[in-house]
């Protein structure tokens, strides 16, 4: 491996790191360094640019076009190495050149176009729904039976509607979702930028997820209230309402804030939902890095394990917001109510294998397609993603 030091007499930091954009200081860097040196970086540079993030680093990521997380198996047993953030400034530029020999850059944070954040977003939205709209429609069918459904009633069910009917309401959700998950992974991505740069902090993560699934309900509830009442047509025979007749049908009957109707169970289903959701995604995708596993099958075992975690969490509200969008009744208080005077609280669960079955799959395909589209946006148009190799180590 060439030496740190003769490499930058051949080309500067900011070339390296940035080919094509001098302007270095709206990036992040990570580097690995002995305690003392550390100490001494610290005492160079204003505390607003530099944190110490751990010990002992086992994990980190390089800024490829991939993005995904490696390993260093270099530093796995040097005790006495720290891991800082710092943004490039020229001081530190010029601090990494003199201590060449005990500095080791792991990754440079930079910049991504945020466009490319909503649409990968709405791509992996759009194929998730496409490969999990009939299992969905099953479990809206399931949540709304007054009697417990077996596992003949549903195979009865299927026989029944006929396989085209499981398909009825795809297609206002097909594109209305792109925009659902263009909002709630722009919102999450952006929002973790702020708050951790690094995206190694799990109270970022936290806040980014829940503040990504307050934003989302904006689109997400009437695009979901429609959605269900077209499925529930599944169950009859006939064409399914169109989209304008469902939306002129509640509009007249209860007005635009008819739209809105299981706001509040929607919430409840999705504010803790999305926030163990992408909690989960980010540490096992890091978990993933340690197996040398590929991007796409990194994100497809992250989304297919973070899916069904979430679900977990947001099924009770799930079925009080399907009740409540098919009409049954009008508030989530009498909702609850009548689910338990049943004296059965397994009906809080009532297509709970329908729907890991179903948060497996979609969620599998959403952050595969994501991370695929994503990556290519960044090849294709982005300007800010770069290759950056570590080009020394202990």
């Amino acid at each position: 491996m060439p030496d740190l030091s003769t490499q930058i007499q051949e080309e500067s930091y900011q070339e390296r790191v940035h080919p094509h954009n001098p302007s270095v200081g709206s990036g992040r860097w990570r580097i690995a360094c002995h305690l003392e040196t550390a100490q001494h970086l610290q005492s160079e540079v204003p505390a607003a640019n530099l944190r110490l993030l751990n010990t002992n680093p086992l994990i980190f990521r390089e800024t490829n076009s991939s993005g995904f997380l490696l390993q260093s198996s270099s530093l796995r047993n040097c005790s006495s190495l720290v891991t800082l953030q710092t943004i490039p400034t020229p001081v530190v530029d010029q601090f990494v050149m003199n201590e060449a020999k005990d500095v080791m850059i792991l990754s440079a944070w930079v910049s991504v176009d945020t466009v490319n954040e909503f649409m990968a977003g709405a791509v992996g939205g759009m194929a998730g729904l496409a490969v999990g709209h009939p299992m969905d429609t099953v479990k809206i069918l399931m949540q709304n039976s007054l009697h417990r459904p077996t596992t003949m009633g549903v195979v009865n069910l299927v026989r029944q509607a006929g396989l085209t009917n499981f398909f009825k309401g795809l297609s206002l959700p097909f594109y209305s979702y792109g925009l659902v998950n263009a909002v709630t992974f722009g919102t999450y991505k952006c929002s973790l930028k702020k708050l951790d740069p690094t995206g190694a902090s799990s109270g970022a993560c936290v806040l980014a997820g829940a503040l990504s699934a307050v934003v989302q309900l904006i689109p997400a509830v009437p695009v979901e209230l429609i959605k269900i009442q077209q499925q529930n047509s599944a169950s009859r025979s006939g064409p399914a309402p169109s989209t304008l007749n469902c939306i002129r049908a509640i509009i007249q009957t209860h007005g635009f804030r008819g739209l809105y109707t299981g706001l509040t169970a929607h919430a409840f289903r999705d504010v803790p939902g999305l926030t163990v959701y992408f909690l989960t995604y980010g540490k096992i995708l890091s978990m993933n890095a340690c197996f040398g596993l590929s991007p796409f099958w990194s994100a497809f075992i992250a989304g297919a394990i973070s899916g069904p975690v979430s679900w977990v969490v947001s099924m009770p509200f799930d079925v009080v917001k399907t009740r409540m969008q098919s009409g049954q009744l009008n508030t989530t208080k009498e909702v609850l109510h009548g689910l338990l005077r049943q004296n059965d609280y397994a009906v809080f669960f009532r297509g709970f294998h329908v729907a890991m079955s179903r948060a497996l799959i979609v969620n599998a395909s959403i952050f595969a397609v994501y991370e695929m589209a994503y990556e290519w946006l960044n090849k294709k148009y982005s300007s800010s993603m770069y290759v950056y190799e570590t080009v020394q180590a202990f």
